[in-house]
């Protein structure tokens, strides 16, 4: 505790009681000598008042010394109360700190020190014009605005607060609760005291609670069964999302009503003898129910048990419909026994766990239905026991697409959805379809809550499916290029050529540059027919065409056999000077091929003779405008002589 300031008038209590009497009767002595000195010259009267004068400092002296007997018994009783009030201040099982009229902290006991360690933080922080702290927090966990502190509202107010619920981070880290309450002192050197009460127990089991809640809702929200809790009329009170959708109807207007709001006489006296059975019984009640709905006629296996109150008396009633519509239809066509459907029909599919992840990215499962045995083909035991079982029986493919989307839930706190391949220890490969629910708990852990359902029947379809439509896909582009190919010299047909010159016209209008073409043909190939007949006659053709496909080699380039004899070059972004280079070297790649020629007037060897023509395309003219001209120079070049190129000129 702090010290206080001495006080100027403590001086004088120093002095001791007995001089300050003695004093004042040695004065009171002097003055009576001096009268008497004055009076009279008798001596005889001068001793007579010496001798009261000896009486009255000695009864002065005893009556000093009783009043300073008295003074230090009240001393010592003080002093007793003194420490009393220090040790019973020291071990107060409360935290208690006083402060001066500007909040600073004056005296503090020992587990307030405890407590809230060497940060003075009520001293330093509850002034109003400090920003706000971020290590005091209101009942809520925000940070409590300085104003809303008890002790500056007790100041402010000058009357007692009472229960304020505050959290502080204390110096070691860690959050402590408290219920502070905050009183002024009627001292003018004295502010507040301050009283502090941990709570920290009793809300960290609030916020289990909570926990507990919202993992409950969480089941609720995500389970495929329709759940409803009723009071004991009958009226609902509450009902997921599940049993919303079966309805159509909102939430919100489901609650507070009766089931005669939404099914007929019939199936409300049902409902309702099954649930005053559970109610009066005590334990649940299952039975089948068939109820018109929305969307038609619906059957549920329905469970109903009783909500009990803390006197072990019920208080509401649970239901838990599981839709068996299907399951009913296949019942009936297989004619199953009742045990057999009853078993069939309250067990839910879904395999329901809850996933956590620490914050150093290790998971386990701290919950697995019993469907998830059959799922992953081990026991509930092993599954809880074996933290990132993912390693173990993800398929290695699909892992790291789990880890994606397992990561982008995590760091959106939304809906996880996935599927993917497991294979189990028994060596099966099955598909799996999961959905879960997000939850950051107080510790750092993140908690998936959700289900799990086996999806490989499904997806063996969507693969098969798919390798329909690839070959499907795959047979339609072989038929494509069929359609567009030459069968005899395997370059592009006269087909081909019809959809590119348009293609190419169109585009190299729009980036107005130049287009050429080449057309050309054998020289005298009727007489290579007749002389060396047709079978030589297509190999000579082939062998000319893929020349010439090798030659001309540009992506955006294109040969194609034009008819008979006739072969057509597209040479887009190819001025007149490119495609004159281009037409040499096809000459050359020609007579390269030293095919013989007996019956030609030009040469022993087979020669070609080309037309060229070039233009920038123009949407106002067609592009068979410059075919035209090319053939024009190719009929030129063959009434000049042949084995020669001439080009197209207005």
């Amino acid at each position: 505790m702090c010290a206080r300031a001495s006080s100027p008038h403590s001086h004088f209590r120093s002095i001791p009681l007995k001089l300050v009497m003695v004093l004042s009767f040695v004065v009171q002595a002097l003055i009576m000598v001096g009268l008497v000195n004055y009076l009279s010259d008798s001596y005889g009267k001068i001793w007579i008042y010496g001798l009261g004068l000896m009486i009255s400092i000695g009864f002065g002296l005893i009556m000093a010394n009783w009043i300073s007997r008295s003074y230090e018994s009240v001393e010592t009783a003080l002093k007793e109360s003194q420490e009393k009030y220090k040790v019973l201040f020291q071990i107060l099982p409360i935290g208690v700190s006083i402060t001066d009229k500007e909040a600073r902290i004056l005296e503090r006991n020992a587990i307030s020190e405890s407590w809230l360690g060497t940060q003075d933080i009520l001293e330093m922080e509850c002034l109003q014009q400090r920003e706000i702290n971020p290590n005091v927090l209101r009942a809520d966990g925000s940070p409590m605005p300085v104003a809303e502190y008890a002790c500056v509202r007790a100041l402010q107010r000058d009357h007692a607060v009472y229960d304020v619920e505050t959290g502080i981070v204390c110096a070691d880290g860690t959050l402590r609760w408290f219920s502070v309450s905050a009183s002024p002192i009627p001292l003018e050197q004295y502010g507040v005291v301050i009283v502090h009460a941990d709570i920290s127990d009793r809300k960290f089991a609030e916020q289990a609670m909570r926990r507990s809640e919202l993992k409950l809702q969480a089941f609720l929200d995500n389970a495929p069964t329709l759940i409803a809790i009723k009071d004991l009329e009958g009226k609902y009170l509450s009902v997921n999302q599940e049993f919303a959708y079966f309805m159509q109807v909102p939430e919100a207007d489901i609650l507070g009503k009766y089931d005669y709001d939404f099914f007929s006489a019939e199936a409300v006296k049902h409902i309702r003898r099954y649930e005053l059975q559970a109610i009066f019984e005590g334990f649940a009640i299952d039975f089948e129910q068939s109820l018109h709905l929305p969307d038609g006629m619906r059957t549920f296996w329905v469970t109903q048990f009783p909500i009990m109150d803390n006197q072990d008396k019920p208080c509401a009633i649970a239901s838990i419909s599981i839709d068996i519509t299907d399951r009913k239809y296949a019942e009936l066509a297989l004619k199953e026994s009742e045990a057999r459907f009853q078993k069939i029909a309250t067990i839910s599919p879904e395999a329901i766990y809850i996933l956590i992840r620490n914050p150093d990215g290790n998971t386990f499962f701290e919950y697995a239905s019993p469907a998830s045995e059959e799922l992953l083909g081990l026991s509930v035991e092993d599954l809880k026991r074996c933290p990132n079982l993912r390693h173990q029986i993800f398929h290695p493919n699909d892992l790291a697409g789990y880890e994606k989307v397992m990561g982008e839930s995590l760091k959106t706190m939304q809906i996880f959805h996935h599927e993917w391949r497991i294979v189990t220890p028994q060596g099966q490969i099955k598909w799996i379809k999961s959905q879960a629910m997000p939850e950051r708990r107080a510790n750092g852990d993140v908690a998936w809550y959700g289900f799990a359902i086996d999806i490989s029947d499904r997806k063996q379809s969507e693969i098969a499916l798919a390798h329909v439509e690839s070959d499907l896909k795959n047979a339609n582009q072989e038929l494509q290029r069929l359609v567009n190919l030459d069968g005899l010299t395997q370059i592009a047909n006269r087909r081909c050529f019809d959809e590119r010159i348009l293609y190419e016209w169109q585009r190299l209008h729009r980036e107005q540059q130049p287009l050429s073409l080449l057309m050309f043909d054998v020289d005298y190939f009727k007489r290579y027919n007749d002389h060396y007949g047709h079978q030589l006659g297509d190999e000579c053709l082939l062998r000319i065409a893929q020349a010439v496909d090798q030659l001309v080699c540009r992506p955006a380039d294109l040969v194609a056999r034009y008819g008979g004899e006739e072969f057509i070059v597209i040479l887009p972004n190819t001025n007149l000077e490119g495609a004159i280079a281009v037409a040499k070297n096809l000459h050359e790649a020609i007579a390269d091929l030293q095919i013989p020629h007996q019956d030609s007037d030009v040469s022993d060897m087979v020669t070609i003779s080309m037309g060229i023509a070039s233009d920038i395309p123009n949407l106002e003219r067609s592009p068979y405008v410059l075919i035209n001209q090319v053939d024009q120079a190719l009929y030129y070049a063959k009434q000049q002589g042949r084995n020669r190129s001439v080009i197209f000129t207005d």
